[in-house]
């Protein structure tokens, strides 16, 4: 798939989405937002528990679909993504009858059909994720034998080794522990900078809890203020990329954090 550059990656226009609720008959959970990500880019998606953050992911990857709004990805309706978003969830989603290594495998062997990028190429960057994520020791083990935390590494690895153009992570950092964290920020921001999985742009749209993580990937952040909301708050985020992760003990750091909170009071 060839994308133009500037292009936009994804438009979403007036989303809303409702549950049904057994106590209040239907409960809403996104409420008409909007909002623009630009190839090249990546957004973040921060606010509450509650406030419909993972909703709104799920929607865009196609997961769930929406009450009303519209969801285009590189000018097309969102009914066509198909090949074009690798989603990764809180629970990474792995297949459990298949090991780390062929789960991690699995999205570019379904969305290259035509191979042309080699088999060999894909497992020798999957070798080099495996090892910078620390979990060359589990690949061919299968998810039951592994720890959250390395299962949803996989599911990171598998991602970013999907020749997609659109990166959709739940969470990304939340079962790992810091220290793992790093590198995996460093494939990230690798992948979104050079377009490693796609020809074209490569956009990421990353929801968390942690303002620190999405402060170091980000290169803006949607703020929704909470349940209901009509609006995001958009933060930009001023520090070049690649980012030193000493950058988290400078007082510009600590404003820009500090910043993310107070959109949310």
């Amino acid at each position: 798939m060839t994308v133009c550059a500037g292009t936009a990656a994804v438009v979403v226009q007036a989303i809303s989405k409702s549950f049904a609720d057994r106590r209040l008959g239907s409960k809403l959970a996104v409420h008409r937002l909007s909002f623009t990500v630009n190839g090249g880019e990546i957004v973040g998606i921060f606010g509450a528990s509650g406030c419909g953050k993972t909703t709104l992911l799920r929607i865009i990857c196609g997961v769930l679909h929406q009450d009303e709004g519209e969801v285009y990805l590189f000018g097309s309706p969102a009914s066509e993504r198909r090949g074009k978003v690798a989603y990764v969830s809180q629970y990474g989603g792995l297949l459990e009858w298949k090991t780390l290594w062929n789960n991690a495998l699995l999205g570019w062997s379904i969305v290259e059909p035509n191979q042309s990028l080699s088999r060999e190429a894909v497992a020798s960057r999957a070798e080099q994720l495996f090892n910078s994520f620390g979990i060359t020791d589990q690949m061919h083990k299968y998810p039951s034998q592994c720890s959250g935390g390395q299962r949803q590494r996989a599911a990171l690895i598998r991602a970013l080794l999907t020749p997609v153009n659109i990166l959709a992570l739940d969470e990304p950092g939340g079962a790992i522990d810091h220290i793992a964290r790093v590198k995996i920020y460093e494939a990230l921001l690798q992948v979104v900078q050079e377009g490693a999985c796609a020809s074209g742009n490569v956009a990421a749209l990353i929801v968390s809890h942690d303002p620190e993580e999405l402060l170091l990937l980000c290169d803006r952040v949607l703020v929704i203020p909470g349940q209901c909301a009509t609006t995001m708050t958009s933060v930009p985020i001023t520090f070049a990329r690649p980012r030193d992760k000493e950058i988290r003990f400078k007082p510009e750091f600590s404003e820009l954090k500090r910043k993310l909170w107070n959109c949310l009071l």
